[in-house]
């Protein structure tokens, strides 16, 4: 929806064709399958640390094409090799930047869940708008408190429902 426009010609949500809010040069079209896998992403777009990449996950049905829009991500394949995690970066690139570098649009989630590209972007925006930097410990202290309350959360559920029941309809 941040594009030109989405198309839907297999009616795999509610069909026809929607205008977008013309944000960033691109069209969109849903596809029959859908897409989900794990990634680890280095952003093309601004300064950032080593320690600035996004770890999460692609999940979509569809296919955007990119105009003249940037990508914003290199895309990496995170993958165990032993005790230790090692990148295999391949030539894939996911999103789309305005020439601004304003607005951005990807299909990776999770993008700020990691402190260090979380702090990179709000700090970009911060200081464009005349702010200090956030320091790594605030981040790193949110990052801490986050997990502690997605743990709290996750227990809750596993007391109060019965996540082993069988995925689908009753028969």
């Amino acid at each position: 929806m941040m594009g030109r426009s989405f198309a839907d010609p297999d009616w795999v949500e509610s069909g026809g064709i929607a205008e977008g809010f013309d944000l960033l040069n691109v069209i969109t079209r849903s596809l029959t399958n859908k897409v989900t896998r794990l990634v680890e992403a280095d952003p093309l777009h601004f300064d950032v640390e080593t320690s600035s990449s996004v770890r999460g996950y692609v999940i979509h049905m569809g296919e955007t094409q990119r105009g003249d829009a940037r990508p914003c991500f290199h895309v990496c394949s995170a993958r165990a090799a032993s005790d230790r995690q090692e990148r295999s970066c391949d030539v894939s690139t996911d999103g789309a930047v305005s020439a601004d570098g304003m607005v951005w649009r990807t299909y990776i989630h999770g993008l700020f869940d990691r402190a260090g590209f979380r702090r990179a972007w709000l700090n970009r925006i911060r200081l464009r708008r005349g702010l200090p930097p956030v320091d790594i410990e605030r981040s790193e202290r949110f990052t801490q408190r986050l997990s502690k309350e997605l743990d709290r959360w996750a227990d809750h559920l596993n007391n109060h429902l019965n996540v082993n029941l069988p995925f689908g309809r009753p028969s």
